[in-house]
């Protein structure tokens, strides 16, 4: 039969919670904090990630989800009414200057709508976009360059490529922005009057060659979920596949990869792992706080709860009354968890992300956040009260006056000394209890392991092997174009000889670059085999038809890169196969290839093996077909050469753009005639430690007051960078263990706080019978050190397994770093636990003793 008592149980939880008021703060101190950890953790998430999102989106250049790119004007206002679609904005590439002032910095003439604008921060804040005309918007930074003052209606004069020729123009200011630093491009607005009809003077294949007149729309939807995805089915609606617009019916389209949705479903079960492992440490941790109390709490009431079964309460109804003490404890702890753990989330960021490169904290109050956390912090604590409401529950009327930490397992009676009775009374008290003192020790544990595993994991950081990557000597000078990935002018002879007579050179380099046009002559099938292994997506659907159909042995020509090294960058290379003896008889070259992200050599790159002949076809007198596409030798020159050696070349010595075979060869094997044809790209110095501070400024001032066409590369800026981003590691994750360490030492503090108040008839018993103040003292104080004892213990063997099981992966996933065995931070945590458990029992023992033996166990018989 159905009885409405539901009220009734309600009730009863209330008065039962009003009750005990110093549980209930113990209680809501644990939840709140539990909250506060959960909601600190996803603030630091979130903002991170979004934070993060917003820098990648600038250095793409948008916030847009995707679009579609190179299309006609036609096709814009086709696709852009998708219902799919809830924002689009449109831009016609008019042209790239490149002269004067646009040396260093990259800026993009365009007409763009409003959103389009929008959507890459580059909107006017003052004026208004161009409208017709010569009008013209650009930003502060392209102002300052130009010399030209941030006011309307000032005349700005310009010099642009349109087609094959240059043309200066005289426009008006009508709007401008401040520059962002962050975006790859400033823009340049024009009216699309003026792009359009300034555009009919370059012909069709002028502006095929040179990647301008086509429009472009970027497209945001309702989310970023399947952006990808999303772009197809558009795509279809409109009778279009995606492709490489080669042919009417495909559409080129981009996503944006700064949203981390667009990557998330191609994660790896390494990147996996590490988010599923702290969502576990999350769990856990809020787990052995929560459950802890909960387990003491109803272990002081079970007398109550034998006492409400004899009156006819059922078990069910037992274990609503403890969900519902939970439910009221959360109401109170959660909303405190939430206020304080943002507010401490938020302190954090701006510390985290000002260690990072032109980082700027974009806040965010991200329902997830409160959401999530408060989610997270219920469930715990539901999961936490689920076993001690199944106790009570269980509990007979009789049993119930005997249940109060009793163990359940049957002890044998051994005889005892007097001496080290203290000592066995704490561990017997510990072991009582078995399950709560191990989930008190797991919780430090898990605390210490986490500092110490920050600990290792940001010492592991090698900047040696950090720099590697990007830098292999002290400075690198060349043309600035270069570090554009536009163009390999000579580096300037003025500039390197400045460098050579600085004081603290030690020794330098030049990397020189074929700029003549020339192939390799290999077979069809060596071409497809080498073009199928080193691309991925690589499909034989972008091959020419007309080289499929012909004979596997049947040759062909390829593009190859060249590159002319001397003693000192030749010393750069690691070699893989063969020998560099011999390197600089004319007629030997070395094959050279490149590493990937973890520094593994990237052997499909090579398509030779040691002693092989490479057969090259070379011209310097050529003619190019009008549309860029074919080229006609009209003299040519052919060169064979024996491969000596196959070894890595640093990227820093190539044209960092690759999708081609590479090769080295020293100064003494280019032929006769083609010397004018070899560029001096870039030179590479190495100084002394004294001289190297005098060198950089020397450098940074050459390259920005004497000629400001060259620039450079330092070890110096790297060193600086991964300092910061060594820094960003131990603030993150410093912070976050921190936040678990406190909350681990606080669930301690919690247990030591309610396991003593919950045995203060026990306690007040023993002094009844004669146990001194002193001797209970040194009894809680052992029971404390036992317990942080027994942490420390735990916490040395689950480093081993983090040591064997967790570095590894990150070794693997870090090029740079290097596992290494350390307890500094276990070590670190010995007095400070040691005093905890010390000061914490005197003190609340302390606290308890204020009252006389009879008070402390009639109080405890109500």
């Amino acid at each position: 039969m159905k009885v409405k008592n539901q009220k009734t149980i309600r009730r009863l939880s209330f008065r039962i919670f009003g009750a005990n008021r110093t549980r209930n703060l113990v209680a809501v101190l644990a939840i709140a904090l539990t909250a506060m950890m959960f909601t600190a953790l996803f603030t630091i998430a979130v903002t991170l990630n979004h934070s993060s999102e917003q820098q990648m989106m600038r250095q793409v250049g948008g916030y847009s989800h995707g679009g579609f790119k190179r299309l006609t004007e036609e096709q814009v206002d086709d696709l852009r009414d998708d219902p799919l679609i809830r924002e689009s904005g449109a831009t016609y590439l008019f042209s790239v200057p490149e002269e004067d002032a646009f040396l260093k910095i990259s800026a993009e003439m365009r007409y763009a709508e409003d959103n389009y604008a929008k959507f890459c921060w580059s909107l006017p804040t003052s004026g208004a976009m161009p409208k017709q005309g010569k009008e013209i918007a650009m930003d502060t930074a392209v102002l300052e360059l130009l010399g030209i003052p941030a006011k309307l209606g000032e005349e700005v004069e310009l010099t642009y490529p349109l087609g094959n020729t240059l043309v200066t123009d005289t426009f008006t200011l009508c709007g401008y922005w401040e520059a962002d630093p962050a975006l790859p491009a400033h823009m340049i607005w024009l009216s699309k009057e003026y792009a359009l009809s300034q555009m009919e003077q370059a012909s069709p294949e002028e502006r095929e060659q040179n990647n301008v007149g086509d429009w472009y729309l970027d497209l945001v939807f309702e989310d970023s979920r399947d952006i990808s995805g999303t772009l197809e089915k558009i795509a279809e609606n409109h009778g279009y596949t995606i492709g490489e617009a080669t042919e009417g019916t495909e559409l080129a389209c981009g996503i944006n990869w700064a949203y981390t949705s667009t990557h998330s479903e191609s994660m790896d079960a390494q990147s996996i792992f590490p988010l599923i492992g702290a969502v576990i440490v999350m769990l856990l941790t809020g787990y052995l706080i929560i459950y802890n109390v909960f387990q003491i709490s109803v272990a002081g009431d079970v007398r109550f709860y034998g006492l409400l079964k004899t009156i006819g309460t059922t078990g069910r109804q037992i274990r609503r009354i403890v969900r519902w003490q939970a439910l009221l404890l959360s109401g109170i702890g959660i909303p405190i968890g939430l206020i304080f753990g943002y507010l401490t989330g938020n302190l954090l960021m701006p510390v985290i992300m000002a260690n990072l490169d032109d980082a700027t904290v974009y806040r965010s109050a991200n329902p997830v956040i409160f959401i999530g956390a408060a989610l997270f912090a219920l469930v715990t604590v539901f999961i936490s009260c689920f076993l001690p409401a199944r106790r009570a529950a269980k509990v007979s009327p009789v049993e119930a006056v005997r249940y109060t930490e009793q163990s359940r397992t049957k002890k044998k009676k051994k005889k005892s000394r007097n001496r080290n009775r203290l000592f066995q009374m704490a561990w017997a008290n510990l072991m009582r209890n078995k399950l709560k003192t191990i989930l008190v020790v797991l919780s430090l544990a898990l605390s210490i392991v986490m500092l110490n595993g920050v600990y290792g994991f940001t010492r592991g950081f090698s900047m040696d092997g950090f720099l590697e990557k990007f830098v292999i000597s002290d400075f690198l000078v060349a043309d600035a174009d270069y570090f554009k990935y536009s163009g390999w002018e000579e580096v300037s002879p003025s500039l390197v000889e400045s460098l050579k007579h600085l004081d603290g050179f030690e020794d330098g380099g030049y990397v020189g670059y074929f700029q003549d046009y020339r192939q390799l002559q290999v077979t069809k099938k060596s071409y497809v085999d080498w073009m199928t292994n080193r691309f991925n997506q690589f499909s034989l659907d972008e091959l020419d038809p007309e080289l499929l159909a012909l004979p596997d042995d049947a040759m062909t020509e390829m593009h190859l890169a060249m590159y002319v090294l001397d003693d000192y960058t030749v010393s750069k290379l690691e070699v893989i196969e063969g020998s560099l003896e011999g390197w600089k008889k004319p007629g030997n070259i070395v094959q050279v290839i490149l590493t990937d992200d973890y520094g593994n050599p990237i052997m499909d790159e090579a398509m030779y093996e040691v002693g092989d002949q490479v057969e090259i076809i070379s011209s310097t007198d050529y003619t190019v077909s009008e549309d860029g596409l074919d080229v006609t030798r009209n003299s040519q020159l052919e060169e064979s050469y024996t491969v000596i050696a196959t070894a890595v070349i640093p990227n820093v010595m190539t044209t960092r753009g690759h999708g081609y075979p590479e090769f080295a060869v020293s100064g003494e094997s280019i032929p006769k005639g083609y010397e004018a044809f070899v560029t001096d790209m870039a030179y590479l110095a190495d100084f002394t430690e004294e001289g190297t501070a005098a060198a950089e400024q020397f450098v940074q001032d050459y390259t920005e007051k004497i000629e400001p066409e060259m620039a450079y590369e330092s070890k110096g800026k790297y060193a600086g960078n991964y300092e910061q981003f060594q820094m960003m590691f131990w603030m993150v994750d410093g912070s976050l263990s921190f936040i678990i360490g406190l909350v681990g030492l606080l669930n301690f503090i919690n247990g030591e706080v309610t396991s003593i108040l919950s045995r203060k008839r026990e306690l007040a018993m023993l002094q009844s019978i004669g146990m001194t103040g002193r001797q209970m003292k040194r009894m809680l104080v052992l029971e404390g050190i036992l317990t942080s004892g027994g942490a420390l213990i735990l916490a040395a063997v689950l480093n081993l397994g983090v040591y064997f099981g967790m570095m590894p992966v990150i070794e693997d996933l870090f090029w740079f770093f290097q596992k290494n065995f350390t307890m500094t931070m276990i070590l670190a945590a010995v007095p400070v636990l040691l005093a905890a458990g010390i000061l914490i029992p005197l003190l609340v023992y302390k606290r308890a003793e204020k009252k006389s033996i009879v008070e402390r166990l009639r109080e405890s018989e109500n």
